[in-house]
Order: C-alpha cells, then sequence, then structure tokens
C-alpha cells in the first residue's frame, strides 16, 4: 500500500496515493519538545469521525503535559515536606495531614484561599464525623506550610480560626482480679511451654512498679537497677520518659522479685520494644491495655511510699500502639483503692 500523500483534505488530514488517510495532530513545537501524534483511516472514513480523533488525542496530549502550576498548594507541597522532614518525628502523617486539604484546594494559588473556605472545609470535616485531633492536626499542617514557606508575618488562612475542641477523655479501669488474672496466665504459658519469659518479666515490672513501657525500654541492668537491689531499701534509677525527669523509685518485694526475674531473663530492650511483646499479650489475655493494667495493679505500690495522698487519682496515659496513637489517643486512667 502506498503512504504517499496525494492531497491536502484539512489541518493534519491528508489523503494518501491508496486512497486512505493520514491524520495528525500536535502539540507544541516539536522542536522545542513539542509532541505529535497520528494515524490512517480507511477510505471510506468521514471528515468529522478524523476530526473527532484530532480532537480527542490533542486533548490527551495536553492533560500529559500539565503540571502544577508554581505557587499552587499541590506545587508547594514537596517543598514543605523536603524542609520539614528532619524536623517532625512523624513525617509520614504530616504527608497525609497536609495532602486532605488538596482534595479542595490543591489546584488553588495559595494566596486565594480565604479563611471563609477554610472554616467550610473544617465543617465538612466535623459533618463527616472526624476527630477533633485529627482537624487539629491537618489546621496544624496548613498552618506551618504557610509560616515555613512565606514567613511567620505573611499572610496565613488558619491564623484566626478556632480549633475544634477535642472531647473529655473518659476514665477507664481494671479491678485487680483482672490484672492478676494476667498474670497468672502468663506465668502459666510460660511454664507450660518454657517460652514467654521475657514478656512475663516486662509484665511483672509494670504491674508492680507502675513504670512506663517508654521508661522501661530504657533501663540498663547495671546502670540501673543491679546496683540497688540488694540495698537497705530496694530501689531502680527509672530513666527519663514521655518528657518526664530521671528518678527513684523505691520498690516492694514483689518489685524486687519482677526486677530479679527481668535480669534472669535477659527482658532489657535492645531496640524499642515490639507490639506483640509489650502490648499484645495484655491484649490476648484480659482485653486490657498494657497501661491501664500498668497503672490499676500499681496502685498498691504507690500507696504504700505515701505516693496516693487519696483514695483515688486519676492519671493520664497514652495506649502507644502505634505511632498515631501515640499522638492522639490519649486516656485517663482511674486507679481504684484497694481499701473497702
Amino acid at each position: 500500500m502506498s503512504t504517499k500523500i496525494h492531497e491536502r483534505v484539512a489541518p493534519g488530514i491528508y489523503r494518501l496515493a491508496s486512497g486512505g488517510f493520514r491524520v495528525k495532530v500536535a502539540v507544541g513545537d516539536r522542536r522545542r519538545g513539542g509532541r505529535q501524534r497520528e494515524t490512517t483511516f480507511p477510505a471510506d472514513a468521514g471528515l468529522r469521525e478524523m476530526k473527532k480523533w484530532q480532537t480527542h488525542e490533542r486533548a490527551k496530549l495536553l492533560r500529559e503535559g500539565i503540571v502544577p502550576a508554581r505557587g499552587t498548594l499541590e506545587a508547594d507541597v514537596p517543598t514543605y515536606l523536603s524542609k520539614m522532614k528532619r524536623k517532625l518525628a512523624f513525617a509520614d502523617s504530616r504527608e497525609d495531614e497536609i495532602n486532605a486539604w488538596l482534595v479542595r484546594f490543591g489546584n488553588r494559588k495559595r494566596h486565594t484561599i480565604t479563611r471563609e473556605e477554610v472554616r467550610r472545609q473544617i465543617k465538612d470535616w466535623e459533618d463527616e464525623g472526624f476527630a477533633a485531633s485529627t482537624i487539629r492536626h491537618r489546621m496544624t499542617a496548613l498552618s506551618t506550610l504557610y509560616d515555613v514557606l512565606d514567613g511567620d508575618d505573611a499572610y496565613n488562612p488558619i491564623k484566626g480560626i478556632k480549633r475544634p475542641t477535642e472531647a473529655e477523655p473518659k476514665p477507664d479501669s481494671h479491678p485487680p482480679h483482672i490484672i492478676i488474672g494476667v498474670l497468672d496466665e502468663l506465668w502459666l504459658r510460660a511454664a507450660m511451654n518454657n517460652r514467654g519469659w521475657k514478656t512475663l518479666a516486662r509484665a511483672l515490672v509494670l504491674a508492680h512498679t507502675g513504670m512506663r513501657p517508654s521508661q522501661m525500654m530504657r533501663l540498663d541492668p547495671d546502670l540501673h537497677i543491679r546496683s540497688y537491689l540488694d540495698d537497705a531499701v530496694a530501689m531502680v534509677e527509672v530513666p527519663s520518659g514521655k518528657g518526664g525527669r530521671t528518678h527513684w523509685k523505691p520498690l516492694t518485694t514483689d518489685g524486687v522479685a519482677a526486677f530479679r526475674l527481668f535480669l534472669r531473663v535477659g527482658a532489657q530492650a535492645r531496640s524499642r520494644h515490639r507490639r506483640s511483646t509489650s502490648h499484645g499479650c495484655w491484649r490476648a489475655t484480659a482485653q486490657a491495655s498494657r497501661a491501664s493494667i500498668r497503672t490499676s495493679c500499681a496502685t498498691p505500690t504507690r500507696r504504700s511510699f505515701g505516693a496516693l495522698e487519696r483514695t483515688s487519682r486519676t492519671f493520664r496515659n497514652c495506649s502507644g500502639t502505634s505511632h498515631r496513637r501515640r499522638r492522639s489517643g490519649t486516656r485517663w486512667w482511674y486507679l481504684r483503692s484497694s481499701s473497702p
């Protein structure tokens, strides 16, 4: 079949010597990176059909060449994230939080986004049932983007908008018989299977000392434990955790026994404790979080050293099951009095 062009029928449409048609479409100057596509049609093809193909292919080429306009929110997000990556403890969460704004404002110039539009977006999220903490994190992400890219004194649509109020946390507690049942099950499992001794030792330390998991994972046997168990008043040096300070913790007889097992089985952390070792065992055994068991069971220990002056007290604690829950999963754990 001959492919020699016989005549030009319309812009980009040529009749071939064979009777068929060659149809071309181009976007931009090919010498400067423009692109072109072409195809052939049979001799009986209609002009309208060939022009329709040109329109469709031209639109596809134009869409493929679209890049975010400079100054739009979507275009500025990568720059913002690259600057914040080393400053954030949870960079992946910040990326999710800032990307939530792109659905509505991604193709907008940042300076055209108004406070009223931001308020409407926040109201939509509230109507959809998003938690107040989630919305607050998203507001922080957008506000920080403007501050980082434009400066503290530049326009910022988040400034002046009242942040949603988080709901009051509800108290939670577990009676002593549940705690004792958990420890009994862990003892039985370790004795029957000769495995799980490290998990048991860590559970006993949490239960009999009230120590945080973040503090327990920082314990060094030689620096914090071994040298002080045989003193007249047995105690351990507790490393700082969750912003607290290093302090000394006196131990009951049960606490001393827990730490001796802790040392004997080598339960000290060589890296961050996995969920399966320090949290999953509690859920699987008693359907209670490690934090509530830690605080509930430690009540008699705290009271025996005069740490509790009232019959009950609330302690703020965090469930710690993942990095997101560490940020927003705050609970208030109620410590029941052991007295009648």
